[in-house]
Order: structure tokens, then sequence, then C-alpha cells
């Protein structure tokens, strides 16, 4: 009999220990399911790749300061270089570098130029980047190893067409119609040989299909002129443009050339 009491009194006491160690009640169920969310919203989070760095002409300006402006009047590479302490040692092998890349006694008034600057209290420029046109840029690297370097912008070339009704003269008619004076000389050039333009009456029409040129998005000029019609007193006059081996050239609806032999 003692034996099983004492026996009882283990089991008693054992009992009490799990209970101790491991406490079933709801609290500690809320609290382990609390980890269990955390630690699953935890291994759910994807890491997000790094920013794309700020780029400017192919070059990283996250750490420089952009300064955009004109080339002035009789303004030269060494005037505006120097008021960003470069010195004319260094503006004088630049020169001689550029060579065959880019003359710079060609820099003219009214073309776009920006100056990269490190953001120091002298504010020295690191690369100076000059726009002889929309297209093309001059890249010059002005610290650590002198170089020249020229670079393009992407062209998009977008297919568009331009219908219109003639109410007093072709250019006046198209540039109403959205056209620049380009795709005017250009169309007028197309039909050069078929359509006298001094005699086009009210009610003549036009349909033309271009290439528009664009940069970031930004119209800047057209390509060539796939194909067009024109309508003169009543008669329609049809342009297709076609290369059979010897560059492109513009053809009727026959097959015809459109350049006629004098």
């Amino acid at each position: 009999m003692q034996k099983k009491l004492i026996g009882f009194m283990a089991i008693l006491i054992v009992a009490g220990l799990v209970y101790y160690i491991f406490p079933f009640n709801s609290e500690s169920n809320d609290h382990a399911m609390e980890i269990s969310e955390e630690e699953a919203e935890a291994d759910s989070l994807v890491m997000l790749p790094p920013p794309e760095p700020e780029m400017l002409f192919g070059l990283v300006v996250d750490s420089l300061d952009v300064l955009e402006s004109k080339i002035k009047p009789r303004q030269n590479l060494g005037q505006i270089l120097t008021s960003y302490n470069v010195s004319f040692p260094v503006i004088d092998q630049l020169a001689r570098i550029a060579g065959e890349v880019f003359d710079v006694r060609k820099i003219r008034a009214d073309k776009n130029y920006t100056v990269l600057l490190d953001r120091d209290s002298a504010a020295t420029a690191r690369y100076f980047i000059y726009e002889p046109s929309k297209e093309e840029y001059i890249i010059f690297q002005l610290k650590d190893s002198l170089a020249v370097m020229k670079g393009e912008r992407e062209i998009t070339i977008t297919e568009k067409s331009l219908t219109g009704v003639i109410e007093s003269s072709l250019n006046e008619s198209m540039i109403k119609a959205g056209a620049s004076p380009l795709l005017v000389h250009s169309l007028a050039d197309v039909f050069a040989w078929q359509i006298d333009f001094y005699r086009v009456q009210k009610g003549d029409n036009f349909k033309v299909i271009y290439e528009e040129k664009s940069i970031n998005d930004e119209p800047y000029g057209i390509g060539r002129i796939i194909a067009a019609q024109f309508q003169q007193s009543g008669t329609d006059f049809y342009a297709f443009q076609y290369d059979q081996g010897e560059g492109l050239s513009y053809f009727d609806e026959e097959g015809n050339s459109l350049r006629k032999a004098f």
C-alpha cells in the first residue's frame, strides 16, 4: 500500500513538472501562433533590387551636379571650361586628344551643352558634354584620365499618316494639318514631275504615309515618305517607295518611275 502511494505521488510530481514547463493554455497557444505568423510573413518578404542609378549621356550622375546651358556667341571651349576650374594645360591637351573625334573649333553658338560637376566646395567640372545636333553628343572627360568620346542618342521611328484638303496652298494646308515644313518639301519633291503645285486648287486633297523620328518621345524630324496620294482637279496621282537594287525611288500604281528623263 505504501509503495502504491509513493508511486502515485511520483506521478503527480512528474505531471506537475510537465505542466509547469509546458503550460497548455490558450495564451501560450496564441503566442506560438503569433510567432509562426511572424515567421511566415518574414519568409514571404521579397528582397527588392537596388534602385536604378540616374543616368545622363550614358554616365552615372547620382553624385554629380548637372548644369545645362547654351553656347554663347563667340564663346569657345577654353572660356567655358576655365569658369569651372579646368586649367589651360588640361584644355589644350583635350583639344589635342579630340583629334578626329571632334574639332573643338567647330563649337557653335546656341548649341546645347551640359557640365557635370563634383559636389565639392570648388565645384570642379568632371565632364563637359557638347551637343552638335539632337542625335549626337561629344563627351569630354576632364578628370582621372582625359578622354574625348562621341555618343549617339537612340532614335525611334514611327510610321504616321497625314491627310488634308487644299484651301489655298499646299504649304499652308499641310502645315495646318500638322505637317512640318520638311514634310511639305519632301512631298512636293516626290510629285515634282507629275504635279504643278502652283496650280493646285481649292478642294484638291492629299494623303501621305511617312516616318517620324523622335528622341526621348519628342519628335524632331521625318524619315522617308513611304507612300502618298494627291488628287488634283479630280485626277489621282500615287507614289510608292521601292528599291529596285539601285537605291530607293518612287513609282506610280502601275510601276512606272516618277522620275521622268529629260
